[in-house]
């Protein structure tokens, strides 16, 4: 146990040394102190590591110095030298002296021109860790330190591109969550105050609210299940036909008030196919309900299914509604994207996107503002 708590006392003194020789990253809030002290050079990172190379280099000198000198001097009593002069050792001595110099220099200039990226990588990983995801490292060197420098910058991009999605999705969250939570305080705040009576009309605006957040929570777990790769599918053989008769039937009474016709064009004779109809469903809904907010009185929402052979199966939702405009439409599957008018989560297209995925398919929208949208998917050919 005692050497537990020698190990981790090592490891903060470590990381405290390593911040007192790290200056303030851009990202520091403004006001906070920063626990370094005086004003590091990038370069002590790794001096301690090539002082210690310079050293054993010349260490290496000294003793290949001794070992030519020895040997010149047997060669030379090889050779039959009868007296050993000193201009006889001397002069052999100073060649292989002078090329031991230039070889040691050589490799001397090698070794610190690979070790250069390495220390600005050192530096630079440490920043990473602490949270400075804007760091990098200039490319030089040899050609495998410009391919581990390379790898290391492209690592660096994408945690700060992952950092500032996280931040947008918890922004976008946080907004979505605020607006229910405010609706249902503040008729709460209304009715203890006497403001507002306890009505159906006020208790049915905060039931709305309610399920609005449910719905939210339930479409945030299943995107996170599907973005960490932990959704698990159910796949079985399905009628595809029928699945999408019973999702369209389940959207019938709506579109009736609305004046909506919602038809599906699908062969009876259609081969069952793998894929997990409680998913393939939820997909169904997501863009039966979009299409239930665009199109108008007296409008076509059709559903469409066909085996395409090789190419696997394919999946159609057409209606003639108002359409996406071309501003919009490059952006119908990122989270939180919504026009206007929509009163849903702005969830249900990216969790419809990452659903299709999830099945090996691909899903792909074209619309033409005030004609209609058409959303494709495309599952792979079944084995």
């Amino acid at each position: 146990m005692m050497w537990h708590k020698d190990k981790n006392s090592h490891k903060k003194w470590a990381r405290k040394r390593r911040l007192r020789h790290r200056s303030k990253p851009s990202w520091w809030p403004e006001g906070e102190p920063w626990p370094t002290r005086g004003h590091p050079q990038s370069w002590r990172a790794g001096r301690s590591f090539f002082l210690r190379m310079l050293g054993g280099l010349a260490v290496g000198l000294i003793l290949l110095t001794l070992t030519c000198v020895l040997t010149i001097i047997v060669v030379q009593l090889l050779l039959g030298a009868q007296e050993l002069s000193v201009g006889s050792i001397l002069i052999p001595f100073l060649i292989v002296l002078v090329l031991i110099i230039a070889a040691f220099a050589t490799l001397g200039w090698q070794i610190r021109r690979s070790t250069l990226p390495i220390d600005e990588m050192q530096d630079a990983s440490e920043k990473l860790a602490a949270g400075d995801y804007s760091v990098r490292v200039g490319v030089h060197g040899p050609p495998e330190i410009r391919t581990v420098t390379q790898a290391f910058n492209d690592m660096a991009a994408q945690l700060e591109e992952h950092e500032e999605q996280r931040r947008d999705f918890f922004a976008d969250v946080t907004h979505e969550i605020r607006t229910p939570l405010t609706v249902i305080q503040g008729n709460l705040e209304g009715m203890l105050d006497g403001v507002y009576g306890t009505d159906d009309s006020h208790l049915q605006s905060m039931l709305h609210e309610v399920t609005h957040l449910s719905h939210l929570v339930e479409d945030l777990r299943v995107l996170s299940l599907l973005e960490s790769g932990t959704l698990t599918l159910h796949k079985e053989s399905t009628d595809l036909p029928t699945l999408m008769n019973e999702t369209a039937a389940a959207f019938l009474p709506q579109a009736e008030i609305s004046g909506i016709t919602i038809t599906v064009d699908a062969s009876d004779e259609f081969p069952l196919v793998q894929l997990d109809p409680i998913r393939i469903r939820e997909v169904l809904v997501n863009l039966i309900s979009n299409a239930l907010r665009f199109v108008t009185s007296g409008g076509l929402i059709t559903l469409e299914c066909s085996d395409v052979g090789a190419d696997g199966i394919q999946i159609c939702v057409i209606d003639n509604g108002n359409g996406i405009s071309p501003e919009e439409l490059p952006h119908v599957f990122e989270r939180f994207s919504r026009s206007p008018e929509s009163t849903g989560t702005g969830l249900g297209l990216p969790i419809s996107k990452k659903l299709v995925e999830a099945h090996d398919g691909t899903i792909n929208i074209t619309s033409v503002l005030g004609e209609g949208t058409s959303v494709e998917i495309q599952l792979p050919a079944q084995p």
